[in-house]
């Protein structure tokens, strides 16, 4: 079952990395901050998978992994803000 675990765990982290390149209200900074993010979730995931005793271990892993990498959804601010900070300079000039 582990395999199966770390199978899924690689999906979703896939699955999240492409809404996160997608998004394009996020900067490329924010992109990778939040790429970082689903890597280190997966990454934890993953080891608490290894580190499960059994198989109701695993499957608890997996499903905390899944969670988590699904909670990285970033808010993009530094593109607003910059479009925000162009109009106001157009706007005083």
């Amino acid at each position: 079952g582990r395999e199966l675990a770390n199978n899924a765990i690689d999906e979703k982290k896939r699955t999240q990395d492409g809404l996160i390149d997608n998004n394009q209200d996020l900067s490329p900074a924010e992109k990778q901050k939040a790429k970082e993010a689903t890597k280190s979730a997966a990454d934890k995931a993953k080891e608490a998978i290894k580190n499960a005793a059994d198989q109701a271990g695993v499957n608890k892993a997996k499903g905390d992994g899944v969670t988590e990498i699904g909670k990285v959804n970033p808010v993009g601010r530094e593109l607003a803000n910059n479009a925000i900070d162009e109009k106001k300079r157009t706007q005083d000039g």
